[in-house]
């Protein structure tokens, strides 16, 4: 079975990938049966290079059967008789997606969403969760320096982990502010561990500083 990690090719392109270099190579190990390569890309957050110290070879073509992404891919890129794994956002009938969808018809692709997995009890395996938290807290504190002109915090694309992150803030404090945070979800935890770094306290729903 051949498999290709896509160039995400929405604009702007997403920088994430679904398996990071050590995964990738430990996936085309796991069986003889099994090749896996990239396409080259200059905005995903792993180096083309990080990919080829693993293994992993750089091929732009069309011959894989199963296509890794992230987004949707252009309705025009598609390749036929393959199967993908991207997330469609069309699952709510969002309109703007139509055209993709017919064109995932049209040339006989098998497409696998991601919002559509999901466990023998019906929940959702991948989906917004705790690092979706994060991030959200992340930016709405980046929002905030912005707007108050004070140093602001890296955008999040500059930043290539939760180490990162975690300094970032730590040369960062804020004072005098409220917070109301909804919600005691994965979500809602991820964005509070955020608030936390900085010493916000916690009171019931309400998390001052």
């Amino acid at each position: 079975m051949k498999y290709c990690l896509i160039r995400e090719r929405k604009s702007p392109p997403d920088l994430r990938c679904p398996l990071n270099p050590e995964q990738a190579s430990a996936f085309a190990q796991s069986s003889p049966n099994i090749s896996i390569w990239a396409e080259p890309s200059p905005y995903r957050c792993f180096s083309d290079a990080q990919f080829l110290s693993r293994g992993i070879e750089l091929v732009e073509n069309n011959s894989a059967q199963i296509y890794l992404g992230i987004k949707e891919v252009p309705p025009l890129d598609l390749i036929p008789n393959s199967t993908y794994f991207f997330f469609s956002h069309t699952i709510k009938r969002q309109a703007h997606n139509l055209k993709l969808l017919q064109e995932v018809l049209k040339r006989n692709i098998r497409l696998i969403d991601y919002e559509c997995i999901r466990d023998s009890q019906g929940q959702r395996l991948i989906g917004f969760g705790f690092y979706a938290g994060v991030v959200g807290a992340y930016n709405t504190l980046r929002t905030f320096s912005l707007k108050t002109l004070q140093q602001p915090l890296p955008h999040t694309n500059k930043l290539k982990s939760q180490t990162e992150m975690d300094l970032a803030l730590q040369t960062w404090s804020v004072s005098d502010v409220r917070l109301l945070l909804t919600g005691k979800g994965r979500v809602a935890q991820g964005a509070l561990s955020i608030l936390n770094k900085l010493n916000f306290k916690e009171k019931d729903s309400i998390v001052t500083g």
